[in-house]
Order: C-alpha cells, then structure tokens, then sequence
C-alpha cells in the first residue's frame, strides 16, 4: 500500500487498474484462470487475475489490458482473443485492501479504480506463462464468498459473470 500512497500524492490522480477474466471448462464446469505468483509470501496475494496498473496518462483501459496480456502471457501471438464487456469497477477509498463497488458519498478522492473485464478467446489456444508465475485454474463455486481463501476481487466473478448463460459439456 506505500507503492500506492507515494503513486496517489505525487500525482494527484487515482491509481487505475485492469484486470480480465478468462473463463474455461475443466470437467464440464466454468473455471477462472489466475495467475499464481511464485515470489509471494501471501496466499491471498499471490492468486490475481490477468491484468495490472496502467502506467500514468494511460487513458484507454482496454489498450492497457491488451499491453499487460502482452506482457504476462504473451497473448501477441494469440489472434484470436477479444476484450469483451467491463464486467465491474472496484473502488479503493483508503491505503488498506478494502475495496468498494461503489463510490461512498462521503469521499471526494477514490486512491485506486479497478476495472474488470471479460475476456474472449477461441475455442483452442495456446500461450506461455512466464517463470514468475504459475497459471492455474479455479472452479467458480470454489470462488463464491470464499474469503478466507481469496482476495473481495476474485470472490466477486461469480457474481460478476452470472449475467452469462453458460453451456455445460
């Protein structure tokens, strides 16, 4: 959070971030592939989403998704991929992990934006994960308010991709 509180003062802007949703079947059900960082000591923060921070004046969030998929999964090679719908926005209105769906009316200044996105991909694909991370696969029922497990962000995609009519087998 000192990361986030230096970027916030010095320059007097939120800190927006982007992440995707990649869903896949495993077993005949929905899973969510994240990320498993290997240099974390947290269990909580060690398991993200694709994605991260847009750099400073970076305005189109869909372009910085597309610049992070580059550069954590190699996702250039892959032609067949869409950034899909804002699935939601998260807001971080203090230096602590809490985040909010919403905007409380009493803060003037949000410290972070974090928004969601679907993201499509082709039936069959292939991409290479980097050594620092480890892609791993996570059903959707084990995501839902398990928050002893996971971080508000992750336990909050089932609810977010329940708008989706999802076809088994």
């Amino acid at each position: 959070m000192d990361q986030l509180k230096i970027s916030v003062e010095k320059n007097h802007v939120p800190r927006t971030s982007v992440y995707g949703v990649i869903l896949v079947h495993k077993n005949n059900f929905p899973h969510l592939l994240v990320l498993q960082s290997n240099l974390s000591m947290d269990l909580k923060d060690e398991i993200h989403l694709v994605g991260g921070r847009l750099k400073i004046g970076e305005d189109d969030p869909v372009e910085g998704l597309k610049r992070k998929l580059r550069k954590k999964m190699s996702m250039e090679y892959i032609t067949h991929y869409e950034i899909g719908e804002l699935l939601g926005t998260f807001y971080r209105i203090e230096y602590d992990k809490n985040l909010y769906p919403y905007i409380p009316v009493h803060v003037s200044q949000v410290k972070e934006i974090i928004n969601i996105y679907m993201i499509h991909l082709v039936e069959k694909c292939d991409f290479k994960i980097f050594d620092t991370d480890k892609l791993s696969s996570i059903p959707l029922f084990a995501l839902h308010n398990n928050f002893e497990k996971y971080n508000i962000t992750l336990c909050s995609i089932p609810t977010l991709v329940s708008r989706y009519l999802m076809i088994y087998g």
